[in-house]
């Protein structure tokens, strides 16, 4: 183990708070095996977030997680057997010592790949120096953002767009993505996100359907999602769009 490793697994990281480790994906990062460490907390509140247990900054009020020792741990072991480790969450940029993280990964000889709503620009852009490939949400027009993720900071749609030019210019594989909420968007709203998208340098938008919890706990796919987004293809066809199939 490097010097490196050792500092970082033997000092207290109180800044690091793990969600959940899923030991092995194919879908977290498209075409890479890969293992996905979830980074409590959020500063966001989407309505359509199926996750939101992982919205509190806070794990203590729930078993069974993992301590950062663990997931220091267990990337060490998975080393020769993974392609790379996905920081997800939650939203990752909220820990302090997240780049910490992804020296000590790339550190193992893993490729890093970070799920993130670019919420702090001066963090994703060091990130970038690290990251191998980021899958980006952008959840709606800039100047929308604020009916989206919920509180009353004016200032999201700035950061993310600040964010998103960093990772335009930054050479690193990316993927912008948008969960598509049939309560929020519209066909004129989806048109005009792509516009938006278009005039920041994006080429390829990747839509993803709203999924939806039934009484008995179980994720569906959001039938009007859907339905809006077979609609807004069929009628676009130059669109730099695409439905999520996987």
């Amino acid at each position: 183990m490097s010097n490196f490793s050792h500092i970082l697994t033997a000092r207290e990281v109180p800044a690091i708070t793990i969600g959940g480790v899923a030991p092995f994906s194919t879908v977290d990062w498209p075409g890479m095996l890969s293992a996905t460490v979830f980074l409590q907390g959020c500063p966001w509140r989407c309505a359509y977030c199926h996750n939101v247990d992982m919205q509190p900054s806070s794990t203590e009020d729930n078993q069974g997680f993992y301590t950062i020792s663990e997931v220091l741990h267990f990337i060490e072991s998975r080393a020769e057997l993974l392609d790379g480790i996905v920081l997800s969450g939650g939203e990752p940029l909220m820990q302090n010592d997240v780049i910490s993280l992804a020296q000590f990964i790339v550190a193992r000889g893993l490729k890093l790949g970070l799920h993130t709503g670019g919420y702090r620009p001066d963090i994703f852009s060091e990130m970038l120096n690290y990251a191998a490939w980021i899958g980006f949400d952008y959840k709606t027009l800039f100047s929308r953002y604020n009916e989206v993720v919920g509180g009353i900071d004016q200032a999201w749609g700035q950061r993310v767009q600040e964010s998103l030019q960093y990772l335009i210019h930054s050479g690193c594989s990316y993927e912008i993505r948008t969960t598509i909420d049939a309560d929020h968007f519209s066909f004129d709203l989806l048109k005009a996100c792509e516009e938006e998208l278009s005039s920041q340098g994006v080429t390829e938008w990747t839509l993803q359907i709203r999924q939806v919890t039934t009484k008995e706990g179980a994720l569906i796919e959001s039938a009007p999602s859907r339905q809006l987004i077979e609609n807004y293809l069929a009628k676009m066809p130059h669109t730099i769009a695409r439905l999520r199939t996987a």
